[in-house]
């Protein structure tokens, strides 16, 4: 996270003096990821013991549309695609893996507060719809498949735009807090082959970049 605030530090001292006015446009490629390992150690006076465990994995790719409504307000839609692994269970030396591969449609809005000349902080606000398949590996050679949606409402406090010229900015936006439903078809006769999850996320160990190329 202080490497995501030094490249912030760093592009804002080199932005030119630009504002967002009314009827401005651009199209936006978005990227993030998250990802690392637990280390933890376990001792009771006399001896320790080691262990590591790997977090979860999330890489996304995506490309949007946004226009500003008016003076420093935009609305955007994005569409994405990701895939996520997150370690479910040990069996011997390897971790069995719940994956997923999905795709998401996400309409937003971003107020943009003015920091310095060229420098903005825009928080954001949004929904995403989303549709993929959930792998659950059961065992190293056999695993269970199901298709499921994705619905969630979000809050990007920590975003920041710096627009480095007339035609292009660049956008970083660190954490994540949202509210998610995941809703599974698991092709069974009961809850009419349904269930769902829902999961509240306050997360700041990830990240995402955005290049904005206005028109």
């Amino acid at each position: 996270m202080k490497k995501l605030f030094l490249l912030i530090s760093f592009v804002a001292m080199s932005t030119i003096g630009f504002t967002q006015n009314k009827g401005e446009k651009y199209i936006v490629t978005t990227a993030n990821v998250s990802f690392g390992n637990l280390l933890s150690e376990i001792t009771d006076g006399y001896q320790s013991v080691s262990s590591e465990k790997p977090l979860s994995t999330n890489i996304g790719i995506g490309a949007g549309f946004g226009y500003f409504v008016a003076k420093n307000f935009r609305i955007e839609l994005c569409l994405s695609g990701y895939v996520e692994s997150n370690p479910a269970e040990k069996l011997g030396e390897v971790w069995l893996k719940d994956k997923y591969k999905g795709f998401g449609v996400n309409p937003n809005l971003s107020y943009f507060v003015k920091l310095a000349e060229g420098f903005y902080y825009t928080p954001e606000v949004g929904v995403s719809i989303g549709w993929g398949k959930n792998t659950y590996e059961q065992s190293i050679n056999q695993s269970t498949n199901y298709n499921y949606n994705d619905y969630a409402f979000y809050v990007n406090l920590l975003a920041f735009q710096c627009r480095v010229s007339h035609s292009f900015a660049l956008g970083i936006v660190v954490g994540d807090v949202s509210y998610r439903i995941r809703d599974y078809n698991i092709n069974a006769n009961i809850n009419d082959g349904h269930y769902n999850v829902h999961r509240f996320i306050f997360n700041l160990n990830s990240g995402g970049i955005f290049a904005h190329f206005y028109f």
